[in-house]
């Protein structure tokens, strides 16, 4: 399941993981801007946090507003023949590896 849920929380992989065990599938989450890879609860799923492609210091409501939400983090997942692999800013990836 690839999904941008209404829901949100400050903790990363929580709602994917919730996801993954309601709906019985891996889940690649985004909305909560966190960025992370692991198992659900139970092992029997993949759940990943996609980050996202911004640049948070355009976000008004991000520098405007006290907030206890993590920091924003960059990111992506990249699909290929069915397998995620998951990339952000160093050291979760090491880019000098991709040039």
């Amino acid at each position: 399941m690839f999904t941008h849920s209404k829901r949100y929380s400050k903790d990363p992989l929580k709602v994917a993981n919730q996801l993954a065990t309601f709906h019985k599938c891996h889940v690649i989450q985004h909305h909560e801007h966190h960025l992370g890879m692991t198992w659900n609860d139970q092992k029997e799923y993949l759940i990943v946090n996609n980050g996202g492609l911004f640049d948070a210091e355009q976000f008004s409501y991000v520098q405007h507003n006290i907030s206890s939400r993590p920091r924003m983090v960059n990111g992506f997942t990249l699909m290929l023949d069915g397998y995620p692999t998951v990339f952000g800013p160093e050291p979760f990836t090491n880019w000098d590896k991709w040039k």
